[in-house]
């Protein structure tokens, strides 16, 4: 065996050499090798244009490819966004075609002779068999064009009308206060271009024994796109559908409007192709000490974090769009120190249209109105103007009643130079009742960042009236960060400050305007300079940081200086424990003018496991010299159906003991006529849209908790699919995404494999709809088994016509992959067609085992009539009509 195995090797050899020559026949080869001539049948990966198409089996001989199933690869083709028809495919894909071999790159490219590519009239393929990858090239008219490609406007994705909804929840309670906020965005589809959005809040608050529940629906509207780029939509708006593309964009962060109920019409943003994320102001806090910072937007708790000691920025990526002011609320040690507000804007995609012209226009009653006081109609208008390349100039007003107006001008600009990426941003407002207002933001980005962000709000004479909803008060801000690398590590150094005057008297005296009576002042500012460096020792990971700050709050101040060195070690997940282990440990020290100095000693462990469903835990526990200590779990469950955390954490100071709690939750749901789905959550202040894939069922056999597919969406990370199994994708609308379908892996006795619907699809899907992406899929299975005849002789040899490449060895036994579990086993001999019976599967066995089956011999009638017409049977039916006529010359019965 081993003489002919080398012999094997050396003309399979020879024949790749020769392939160039022309097709090779029998007669090229000696006796008993002509099945190098005949080939085998590969399972390969397939790709087009960086694009997988999955496994296929293709039969491979030395100087051609032929595809088995040309059908389902034109279909996995054309979702990859092929133009050709099936039938020109199939014409294309179900002939030889060369294997082109010696173009393949490899992994050290070719520079004397062109490789990689092959100019081709219908499709044409290049086999590297170093990475088993058959590369296709298609005619380039049978791709899409470039042009279309840079296409301004992007074409809906053809979905039903649906309710999408993503919500959220958080919970917060410690020693102080107990907070609970809970919000949902949704969108049902409404006819082709229109639907009914809204936007929902709920909170609860409770403090010293008093609770204050609020519930409001913030939109509540319909949404009609006349084309492209207008739009008119009625019902209950916010400013925020202004500030993202929906709306044209508009950034007006000092215009003093909220709700309306009313009617809206202008230009549009939302079918232009640009993938560009909207990004907020920064929001920032000084911290003396490791913290927890609960941020809210009035009693909406918008998010939680805990973070470390110096200046540290709030993660605002699920903030919603808009302009508003964020209360920070700082819990050192399980009780709230204080709490501070800062500005805060974000659109849905800085510089989005600043090339184009854009306007709107919107009237109706002012919802927002407290106390006793009657609504108020108002009116507003808008327009920006492309002023040079990267820039618009903005220009809006709002009148009230015919009586008070107030406009607000800014100019944006976003340009690329040699020292990187500046963003630079400055507006103004005017009152007629004397209100003024002023913005200045500068971003700039590269080896050193620096972000500057100040606002300013000045009513007459810093007085709260009664002519609502003019600006109350005077109020400014200011954030400052800058950030550069230095001696290996990075320096980051800041300044806030945050002001405000509000003359509070109960009634408005002409005759006193500068009254100081009920005035109430507030001042925060702060420094910080941090200085981080990171580096590897052996078996782990340091940190050290340092730092100094000064914050002054009212007539407090305090200064001092922090530092921390951490030591962190990473385990990967091993097949015993299947979870992977990150463990930290650290010190603190700060020094500060009130005294409040210390050391904190804080150890961490974190186990994480991944999977359909990726979990996480975290246990910690710190102590300080002042006697107080801590102790907490952390747990989070990412999955299909959302995403769920929680905290606890007990604290023991000086004042007594206390527990504090934290718990969230993001999900979807979507209902329409093909059924109800639950999905995961999903970022973003849009009415939302969706995506169902579906895995069909199928009429093989497969064990129970078979993964047939394995998907990632746009939010999501990978999840396997079982056969008859749905995913609920959530999108937002008017939003570029994809979904990616790939083979199964998550099973341990089989191996899914998708027939129809892999790769990767794009969706463009309006609000309120819910694209369907449906799945074939089958299940490879690997058996393990040895097949005997009806005189227990060993079937040697035989070809197994249900498994692509499976074949026994002298001793007639197999290790073959088939397509689901085969109630019966047809094996070919050269002359015979043998029929073996197959007991069912082991639902948990990662390998079949069938041990010694008995077969008979069978007729051609009994083959199911998917097998009779495969490939594979007619080629074995020609060679068992030609070694019958040579056993007829022979005269050999």
């Amino acid at each position: 065996m081993p003489r002919r195995l080398l012999l094997s090797i050396a003309i399979s050899y020879c024949l790749a050499e020769e392939a160039m020559a022309g097709m090779l026949t029998h007669s090229d080869v000696p006796a008993g090798f002509e099945s190098l001539v005949d080939g085998q049948v590969e399972r390969v990966e397939v790709r087009i244009a960086g694009t997988s198409l999955g496994l296929h089996p293709v039969l491979v001989r030395p100087d051609s490819l032929h595809f088995e199933d040309a059908s389902r690869l034109a279909q996995n083709m054309i979702d990859a966004g092929v133009t050709a028809s099936v039938e020109s495919l199939l014409v294309a894909l179900g002939r030889q075609m060369p294997a082109n071999r010696h173009l393949a790159c490899g992994d050290a490219a070719v520079i004397e002779t062109q490789c990689g590519y092959v100019t081709t009239e219908q499709v044409a393929a290049i086999f590297d068999e170093s990475k088993g990858v058959v590369e296709l090239f298609a005619n380039p008219a049978w791709l899409p064009s470039a042009a279309a490609r840079r296409s301004r406007w992007v074409a809906p994705t053809p979905a039903v009308n649906a309710l999408v909804h993503r919500h959220g929840f958080n919970y917060s309670d410690n020693a102080d206060y107990r907070a609970f906020s809970a919000n949902g965005i949704g969108a049902l589809g409404l006819g082709e271009r229109g639907h009914f959005g809204f936007e929902w809040q709920y909170s609860h608050n409770r403090r010293e024994g008093a609770g204050e529940s609020h519930f409001a629906f913030d939109d509540a509207y319909y949404r009609h796109d006349l084309d492209r780029t207008h739009y008119v939509q009625a019902g209950r708006m916010d400013m925020h559908g202004l500030a993202s593309p929906l709306g044209g964009s508009f950034q007006l962060a000092l215009m003093p409007l909220g709700r309306i109920d009313g009617v809206r019409a202008g230009t549009t943003l939302a079918w232009v192709d640009q993938e560009q994320a909207g990004h907020g102001t920064p929001v920032t806090v000084v911290l003396s000490q490791r913290a927890r910072v609960d941020a809210f937007r009035g009693s909406q708790l918008l998010s939680t974090s805990y973070l470390d000691a110096g200046m540290q920025s709030i993660d605002t990526r699920m903030f919603p769009v808009g302009s508003y002011p964020v209360t920070l609320r700082v819990i050192e040690n399980g009780r709230e120190t204080r709490s501070e507000t800062v500005a805060f804007s974000r659109s849905g995609g800085e510089g989005l249209g600043s090339d184009q012209w854009q306007w709107f226009a919107q009237g109706g009653r002012v919802v927002d109105v407290p106390g006793d006081a009657k609504s108020r109609d108002v009116a507003q208008f808008g327009v920006r103007l492309p002023t040079m390349r990267g820039a618009s100039l903005s220009n809006a007003t709002t009148v009230f009643d015919s009586r008070r107006a107030y406009n607000e001008t800014r100019l944006d600009w976003h340009v690329l130079t040699g020292l990187g990426a500046w963003t630079i941003s400055a507006g103004a407002l005017i009152g007629s009742d004397g209100t003024r207002g002023d913005l200045q933001q500068l971003s700039i980005g590269r080896t050193v960042a620096w972000n500057l962000y100040r606002q300013a709000m000045r009513a007459k004479d810093c007085r709260v009236v009664e002519d609502w909803p003019a600006p109350r008060g005077c109020h400014s801000s200011l954030t400052s960060t800058i950030s550069l690398p230095l001696a290996g590590g990075s320096l980051t150094a800041g300044y806030t400050y945050g002001g405000a005057d509000q003359f509070a008297a109960p009634w408005h005296d002409p005759l006193s305007p500068h009254l100081d009576y009920g005035v109430s002042r507030q001042r925060n500012e702060g420094y910080d300079a941090t200085f981080a460096r990171a580096f590897s020792v052996q078996g782990g990971f340091v940190s050290l940081r340092m730092g100094a700050y000064r914050r002054e709050a009212g007539n407090v101040t305090d200064d001092g200086v922090h530092a921390s060195v951490s030591f962190s070690r990473h385990r990967n997940a091993s097949q015993a424990t299947r979870a992977s282990v990150h463990q930290t440990a650290s010190v603190d020290a700060r020094t500060s003018r009130n005294g409040d100095d210390g050391a904190q000693l804080r150890g961490s462990q974190t186990h994480r496991w991944e999977g359909a469903t990726r979990r996480e835990v975290t246990v910690s526990a710190a102590a300080d010299t002042d006697s107080l200590w801590e102790a907490g779990i952390d747990g989070r469950i990412d999955g299909r159906y959302g995403t769920a955390g929680a905290t606890a954490f007990h604290y023991d100071t000086q004042m007594g003991s206390s527990v504090a709690w934290t718990a969230n939750h993001t999900g979807s749901f979507a209902v329409s006529r093909n059924g109800a789905f639950l999905g995961a959550g999903a970022p973003g202040g849009n009415p939302g849209a969706g995506v169902v894939v579906h895995v069909n069922n199928s009429s093989r056999a497969y064990p129970k908790g078979s993964v047939a597919a394995k998907v990632a969406g746009a939010s999501s990370g990978d999840v396997q699919l079982g056969f008859g199994e749905s995913m609920l994708v959530p999108m937002e609308g008017y939003t570029a995404a994809r979904t990616h379908v790939a083979d199964g892996d998550g099973s341990r006795q089989s191996l899914g494999t998708v027939v129809s619907g892999a790769g990767r699809r794009d969706w463009f899907l309006q609000p309120g709809k819910l694209g369907v992406q449906q799945i074939e899929a089958t299940l490879t299975m690997t058996y393990v088994g040895r097949l005997v005849d009806a005189r227990e002789q060993p079937l040697s040899h035989v070809l197994l016509l249900e498994s692509p490449t499976g074949q026994t060895g002298e001793d007639g036994s197999f290790i073959a992959e088939f397509d689901g579990h085969p109630a019966r086993i047809f094996a070919l001999d050269p002359l015979q067609l043998h029929v073996c019976d197959v007991a069912a599967p082991d639902a948990v066995a990662a390998v079949q085992r069938l041990g010694t089956t008995r077969c008979r011999v069978g007729s051609v009638d009994e083959l199911p009539l998917e097998l009779r017409d495969g490939e594979r049977f007619k080629r074995w039916a020609l060679r068992r009509v030609a070694n019958l006529q040579a056993n007829i010359e022979q005269g050999e019965p």
